[in-house]
């Protein structure tokens, strides 16, 4: 079985694609495929649930923003935005909050502010030296909501043209078209490999499945060129009350310390914030290779805990955005495991050593905000439609080229100073 091409574009559809994970790349890729005209399309996962409850595709809710340094990714945020407003494929799951973007005099955030504007985006420009009008954040955020120093005086903003989405609620969606285009889904099998010949993969109970195309997109269950990375969040457990009074602020992302918080969802009033640093690893010996690997509330019972340093500058920093909530229990804590890559660009193209092998991965935390094009890529990748630049960007080779593929900053996870729930309290 070979990847048969004949032409830019004109490949053979009949072919068998299998999937390795039915995560955010895994489905997204499906969908495009299939709704292509692929007729044998199989998924496999390893989770006996699908969406994988313990994916960092299945959260409470993820960022959803154009505003980046890098102009090609906001190009394809707009893009993606265009298929998260449609609600005849996502229903309510994307919510346009705003996204309120604070860098006091950052180079990044003027930088975002120009690709966001040279992209179309609606924005509005906040200068502390301006003398702010302190009435236009009191109308932004609502009478009711107490706000921080950071808030009150900051350079930055906002974008209109951005929010957030449902992720849980989306990665539902999506798997269901993917079942209604004719995917075969097959959950609880965890693939161990690649076949010797790289044409289908190997599973753990020792069975194994041929193809002629093979897509990688096992994100952070893959042990690989690249370690996976722990973010941690953190939730707040919000009245019906109180949820009211937060419902419709913006999202709010600290360009300087990379925090974040967004609003409470409204199907269970619970308030998601964290900061986005360089993680933490969590090194497993697999094989003859020291790889960091998951840890997750599924995988251990204090899966879910964090660093108890963390939980305390994750307090102070939500003190400086919303104090009143700074001062309440926070109601859970959760680390999401990420597929870095060096350059955070993602990993969107054929294995050098096995031609009927394609890599979607390397997420790099950011990945799913563009679910909804993200398999788009992927297939034109497979069709050999890709726009070169992105050929490039996405490109194995370029990793290669970067160094060993580590990401710096990194700090290995001690069990031992993981929080427990009386941590949670003050």
């Amino acid at each position: 079985m070979t990847l048969t091409v004949t032409g830019v574009g004109n490949i053979d559809k009949t072919q068998k694609v299998i999937i390795a994970g039915a995560g955010a790349f895994g489905l997204s890729t499906a969908y495009h495929l299939l709704q292509r005209g692929w007729k044998r399309v199989i998924i496999y996962d390893q989770s006996s649930t699908l969406p994988a409850p313990d994916a960092a595709s299945t959260d409470l809710n993820k960022v959803v923003r154009s505003s980046y340094t890098d102009a090609t990714y906001t190009r394809l945020t707009r893009e993606a935005l265009q298929s998260w407003r449609d609600k005849s494929i996502w229903g309510d799951a994307y919510h346009e909050s705003g996204v309120l973007i604070r860098g006091e005099e950052d180079s990044h955030t003027d930088v975002s502010l120009q690709n966001d504007r040279d992209h179309g985006v609606r924005v509005k420009e906040y200068r502390h030296n301006d003398n702010l009008d302190k009435a236009d954040i009191r109308a932004l955020f609502g009478e009711a909501v107490q706000l921080g120093s950071s808030i009150i005086n900051f350079d930055g903003y906002l974008n209109l043209d951005s929010g957030w989405a449902h992720a849980q609620q989306a990665m539902e969606l999506l798997l269901g078209h993917v079942r209604q285009l004719g995917a075969e889904i097959i959950p609880n099998k965890r693939i161990s490999g690649l076949s010797e010949d790289g044409k289908g993969v190997k599973f753990q109970d020792g069975t194994e499945d041929k193809a002629d195309i093979v897509i990688i997109a096992t994100g952070s269950w893959t042990p690989s060129t690249f370690p996976d990375y722990g973010v941690h969040e953190t939730k707040i457990q919000l009245t019906e009350d109180e949820a009211k009074v937060y419902a419709n602020v913006p999202v709010v992302l600290d360009y300087a310390s990379g925090f974040y918080i967004l609003p409470p969802r409204p199907d269970n009033n619970i308030v998601k914030f964290g900061i986005h640093c360089p993680g933490y690893t969590y090194m497993k010996q697999i094989g003859s290779h020291l790889i960091s690997t998951p840890r997750t509330f599924i995988t251990d019972e204090d899966g879910g805990a964090i660093p108890r340093p963390m939980l305390k500058e994750l307090r102070e920093k939500l003190r400086e955005v919303y104090p009143e909530l700074a001062t309440r229990p926070f109601s859970g804590t959760r680390i999401c495991w990420y597929t870095d890559t060096p350059d955070s660009n993602w990993l969107i193209d054929f294995h050098p050593e096995y031609p009927s092998v394609v890599l979607a991965t390397g997420g790099s935390s950011h990945a799913f905000k563009f679910l909804p094009i993200l398999g788009r890529l992927v297939a034109d990748r497979i069709e050999n439609t890709l726009e070169p630049s992105l050929i490039e960007k996405f490109s194995f080779d370029r990793i290669v080229k970067s160094g060993n593929g580590s990401v710096t900053g990194t700090t290995e996870l001690d069990l031992s100073e993981l929080c427990v729930a009386g941590d949670l309290l003050s």
